[in-house]
């Protein structure tokens, strides 16, 4: 399934899907959701799925993956996004079974990306809050991966890429070392006692900020499912989903 990021609020078409085109070319079935969050107001751009104050849409989405899994009796859900739809896989992706969700690029706590995007969710999504402060403190479940996964399922499992170029990944809006910190690795990632895999590597020209994708996100994809890829990315550490780790129901 996959998950959108930021949105040019001038040109975007609500509902917003994304990568549809790229997984249509795999034979897996598939689910695409749009954030509602960004219906909350016309200056957000950006929601990550966090709803606002009566709704916890990471939860409710997670809900729904979880009951068309059992519908379709599925054995595994992968879970993909870019940038803040990356955020969003890990996140939904922790509270559904037998998972693993691709982040690439995706930032990993809310109020640690541009401030003016922060300046619009609070203003939009949740006014009952009084300071950005306040926002994280009150919805860090929503809003900070490492608070999201201290409650995740053992079976759910993930792989972030990183671009060491991209300055909204590292350097300036330092999210991988964010969360490669918090499990206690170093800046480069590694694996977690969890399985999760947390891959720094590089990829596009000098000419770009290293934060877009390389044309297509199927590369990623491909590295976690032990597939080969359509493009080489340089990694060191393993990115497969191994099945292995946790539980599997």
């Amino acid at each position: 399934m996959g998950f959108h990021g930021a949105e040019n609020r001038a040109k975007a078409d609500f509902p917003k899907f994304q990568f549809v085109s790229s997984f249509k070319t795999r034979g897996e079935s598939l689910l695409f959701v749009s954030d509602s969050t960004l219906l909350q107001g016309e200056k957000i751009n950006i929601g990550w799925l966090a709803g606002n104050k009566s709704t916890p849409l990471s939860r409710l989405i997670s809900k729904v993956v979880r009951r068309a899994g059992e519908a379709l009796e599925v054995q595994q859900t992968v879970l993909v996004g870019h940038s803040a739809g990356g955020y969003s896989a890990i996140l939904v992706g922790s509270q559904v079974p037998n998972s693993r969700a691709i982040s690439v690029s995706g930032q990993t706590v809310v109020d640690r990306y541009e401030p003016w995007t922060i300046k619009n969710l609070l203003a939009e999504a949740f006014p009952d809050c009084s300071s950005r402060e306040e926002m994280m403190e009150r919805y860090a479940a929503r809003l900070d991966l490492r608070e999201a996964l201290k409650y995740r399922l053992l079976s759910s499992s993930f792989t972030y890429f990183g671009n060491m170029r991209d300055q909204s990944t590292f350097g300036k809006l330092p999210h991988f070392p964010l969360l490669a910190d918090w499990f206690g690795l170093g800046a480069a990632g590694g694996i977690t006692t969890h399985g999760d895999s947390l891959i720094a590597t590089d990829w596009g020209t000098l000419e770009d900020t290293g934060h877009a994708l390389p044309g297509t996100i199927l590369p990623f994809v491909e590295m976690v499912l032990g597939e080969t890829p359509s493009l080489d990315i340089k990694h060191s550490f393993d990115p497969r989903w191994h099945f292995t780790y946790g539980v599997r129901g």
